[in-house]
């Protein structure tokens, strides 16, 4: 913990670099399930967040608890099938480090664009 602490201290642009890569997986996520018209709410912060399959927003353990929870079920498996490993329950937090190279983040937005369900 604190070599990291150390290491982010020593390199103030990494917070850029993962708040880059956050806003981006996000924002083309959504952009992905509102074409297929797959309700989804993505909460973030820099380069932490979350995927929940609902039409409304997701605040607190109630509104999460109602997300359609099979439907990220199937989305966890695709993703694993095609090579791409996610928090297993959408009740957890994807998180990024400053290694993900934009081919990977362009991976995991090509195979979401073949989920079907």
């Amino acid at each position: 913990g604190l070599v990291t602490l150390k290491l982010l201290d020593s390199n103030p642009e990494w917070y850029f670099m993962l708040d880059k890569t956050g806003k981006v997986m996000a924002k083309e996520l959504q952009a992905i399930f509102n074409k297929k018209s797959i309700p989804v709410c993505i909460n973030r912060i820099g380069s932490m967040f979350s995927v929940h399959f609902t039409e409304g927003q997701v605040t607190n353990y109630t509104e999460s608890a109602a997300c359609d929870h099979k439907r990220f079920n199937a989305y966890f498996h695709h993703m694993l099938k095609n090579g791409v490993y996610l928090p297993p329950s959408s009740y957890e937090s994807w998180f990024f480090n400053i290694r993900l190279e934009w081919d990977q983040v362009e991976k995991i937005l090509d195979i979401s664009q073949t989920f079907e369900i």
